[in-house]
């Protein structure tokens, strides 16, 4: 027994650290566990309304510490560290469960804790790695000889004591001596063999039973608020094994936030760049949202409103009344829909504001290297898998440091389906107030999270902003929490009712070009939305062909860029809008309806959804000009795709209402036409709500930690293009990094050839004969990546 036990592997050139000892590692773990729990566990107690139970939660992560990693005992996990086969009968947590449970002598050591706690304990230590039971296509029994777990090594026996005194437990008396496990038989004179299907099925019914009989809300948010805070004790001990930087980092987790003068300051900073006369005069709008004293929010105001004004506005004023509590300042998250309107939204009102906000970016000062160092490989992880693990960490730190982050609502739903990197940082979103806009963009799976996450943190500060919303999402909202929502409209403003929009249904395309003539003509620009990326990529063709030599700039801008010639290309296009240089004609897809803060003087759209039309109208006649209204003429798609068509019925239905007022329609107009056709729709909330609640394994999962799909299935995939792969390792020799795929990667539609392509870093690699690319950058002129069939 010379060999140490390792919790993680080491290089065999120099000696074993103690933080790769299991002893070392359980001690570090436990340590996360009780600052955490000290430091950030009171503020998510209060918010997820389990106030009291500061000493459960400090006493289950204590536990967690020193215990969820015995498995790691056996012989088979210490094999893989050097070397040998990976696979294992079980995966360690399992089998460190098994021991909490039924091993006569180590489970006499819970029996202070109590029924509930043991049960919390034994979730959080088959939970920590989001892999019991084993996900789909694998199993929590493998076909793999006999396990013996060495618990009378002298390293095991030094962990116990040290647990012991520190837990304040008395240390076991008996013996403790080896013991084997075997898949499932037991040959006659081996009883003393564990039969690992009969104590994982013991197991298992025991945990059922007890999530049966104790299935109240509250249980069921003590238990996912332990796996969380205990699957970041557990990283927060691998990768910060220095206790002063582990202190530092937790420490500074509870400390940082906004305060009210960082969102005066961003406001004041906003005002100034767009010439508005400082100190800034809010409309009544924004006072109220702001003087909003309920917990869940939702504002509805059009396009160009002063909603994200609004937001920070509300952010200040939660920031003094935290402080008025004598709670650490909060946490500030700011969650857009996609990428590109996270980016935005950073760049519009953070980037330039004396606040330390992030995307990406904070002043953490880690000493990254070390930490990836200190992040080995698990077992059943590949060398792929290790390395997003292990950028995923990194990143979960940066943001423990930043008062502010601007997002994509994935970073804070992301708990509700195990996300590893969101939970991660669930400890900070849990100490912090959040802003969801846009939530009508959320498709249904993705709303039924958020549904799940206002049940479940009732106490949380949340507001919900949209420009239109269905009554059926606005009542399922209202039934969220116990305590009312204030519901905030701009709709009785002035700016609400004016008149901007002309609304035509296409029968003559002649008249629809001359219309586009006459708009550009007299200098002005036009927005034209299509549903599918290959109509953009033909529409832009034929107006390009038809008006490039007249002046006229024409570009066209969906997903299918690089992610890098995307960004620029965003930025352009807006500037084109502003900068009075000349008209413009923007072919556009659905990213239109919300990362595109412009104004169009003439609108052409496929017919959609109401929401998305609702959204594309917010790009026309924006600032609503004293002028007049615009026009918008809306075309019949070829097909629904992607939408369902009883989407598209009810819009015909809406479009109807709307034509028979015969005058020009306000943003007004066409909310309140949404809400009476809505309002008939048959609902079934019940259904819903049962379906919110299974959809979120991190609150429905209870004693299972399975991981699941924050969005609903899309149709597209990120690849790399094989040319810009080999120009990259030409000239640089090696393969690229993480930050040069995510700059070069590009969304295609997806079919099944896909599969079978070579990768990097995860992202597969399309031939050249595969993928067409179109751009340029110094024009910005393109229509982006497509098949070559």
């Amino acid at each position: 027994m010379n060999q140490r036990i390792l919790a993680k592997g080491v290089s065999k050139e120099r000696p074993v650290p103690a933080y790769a000892t299991m002893a070392g590692h359980a001690a570090n773990v436990a340590d996360a566990g009780d600052k955490l729990a000290r430091w950030l566990g009171r503020g998510a107690l209060q918010h997820l309304g389990l106030v009291g139970r500061e000493s459960d939660l400090r006493t289950v992560l204590r536990w967690f510490g020193w215990t969820h990693d015995w498995g790691k005992a056996g012989n088979q996990y210490q094999q893989m560290l050097h070397g040998g086969n990976p696979l294992q009968l079980m995966r360690h947590e399992v089998v460190s469960a098994l021991m909490l449970c039924h091993h006569p002598v180590l489970c006499r050591l819970t029996e202070t804790l109590g029924e509930e706690l043991v049960n919390v304990l034994l979730c959080t230590v088959l939970g920590h790695h989001r892999k019991f039971p084993a996900p789909f296509g694998s199993h929590d029994i493998r076909e793999r000889e006999e396990l013996i777990v060495n618990i009378n090594h002298p390293d095991f026996g030094d962990l116990l004591s040290t647990m012991c005194r520190e837990l304040g437990v008395s240390e076991p008396s008996d013996r403790l001596e080896s013991f084997t496990i075997i898949k499932s038989y037991v040959a006659q004179g081996q009883t003393e063999f564990w039969r690992a299907d009969d104590k994982l099925r013991r197991l298992k019914d025991g945990l059922i039973d007890w999530s049966e009989e104790s299935n109240s809300d509250e249980q069921i948010r003590f238990t996912a608020l332990c796996k969380a805070f205990a699957i970041t004790a557990d990283v927060a001990g691998s990768a910060l094994p220095e206790p002063d930087k582990r202190t530092h980092s937790i420490r500074s987790a509870s400390e940082t936030g906004i305060t009210s003068d960082d969102m005066k300051e961003l406001i004041e900073r906003w005002a100034k760049n767009r010439e508005i006369p400082t100190p800034f005069r809010p409309r009544e709008f924004q006072r109220r949202v702001a003087e909003s004293e309920f917990r869940l929010t939702l504002v509805e105001a059009g396009c160009g409103s002063g909603k994200s004004v609004a937001a920070y506005m509300w952010a200040q004023r939660w920031a003094e009344r935290f402080k008025a509590d004598g709670l650490s300042p909060p946490h500030f998250f700011f969650c857009m829909p996609t990428m590109g309107t996270a980016t935005e939204q950073f760049r519009d009102y953070a980037m330039e504001a004396d606040v330390d906000a992030v995307l990406e970016h904070s002043k953490a000062g880690l000493d990254l290297d070390s930490m990836r160092e200190a992040l080995t490989l698990e077992e059943d992880e590949s060398i792929k898998e290790q390395f997003f693990r292990q950028q995923e960490t990194i990143d979960a730190f940066r943001l423990w440091t930043a008062p502010m982050t601007v997002c994509t609502a994935d970073t804070v739903l992301g708990s509700m389906v195990n996300a590893r990197k969101s939970l991660y940082h669930f400890p900070v979103v849990a100490n912090g107030i959040i802003v969801f806009d846009e939530i009508h963009a959320m498709d249904n799976r993705m709303f039924r999270h958020l549904l799940a996450f206002l049940r479940y943190l009732p106490n949380l500060p949340v507001l919900l902003m949209t420009a239109s919303l269905s009554e059926r999402r606005k009542k399922m909202l209202m039934e969220a929490r116990r305590e009312p929502m204030s519901v905030i409209s701009d709709r009785e403003s002035r700016q609400a009712e004016v008149p901007r929009y002309l609304l035509h249904r296409i029968e003559d395309t002649a008249a629809l070009n001359e219309s586009i003539a006459q708009t550009v003509r007299a200098g002005g620009n036009v927005l034209w939305v299509c549903n599918q990326v290959e109509r953009a990529g033909e529409t832009y063709s034929c107006m390009h062909k038809r008006f490039e030599q007249e002046g006229v700039r024409v570009f066209v801008y969906h997903s299918r860029f690089r992610y890098g010639d995307r960004s620029k290309l965003h930025r352009r296009v807006v500037d084109s809008f502003k900068d009075g240089k000349g008209p413009v004609i923007l072919i556009a897809t659905q990213v239109a309806e919300m990362s595109l803060d412009l104004s169009a003087d003439l609108l052409v759209t496929d017919l959609a959804p109401i929401p998305a039309l609702i959204q594309r109208l917010g790009r026309l006649n924006r600032h609503a000009l004293p002028d007049g209204p615009k026009p918008a003429y809306i075309m019949e798609p070829d097909g629904s795709l992607p939408y369902e068509p009883k989407e598209l019925e009810l819009t015909e239905e809406w479009m109807a209402a709307l034509q028979a007022e015969g005058r020009p329609l306000s943003q007004l107009d066409l909310a309140q036409y949404f809400e009476r056709l809505d309002s008939g729709a048959e609902q079934n909330p019940r259904k819903e709500w049962r379906e919110a609640f299974n959809d979120a394994v991190f609150f429905s999962g209870i004693w299972e930690t399975p991981v699941s799909p924050l969005r609903e299935s899309g149709q597209t995939v990120s690849i790399i293009l094989d040319n810009d792969l080999k120009s990259f390792q030409a000239e640089h020799g090696e393969g690229p990094g993480s930050d040069w795929v995510g700059k070069y990667e590009v969304p295609i539609l997806l079919k099944n050839e896909v599969f079978g392509w070579k990768r990097i870093a995860g992202r597969p690699v399309a031939p050249a004969d595969r993928i067409k690319y179109d751009y340029d950058e110094l024009t910005g002129r393109g229509i982006g990546a497509k098949w070559v069939d």
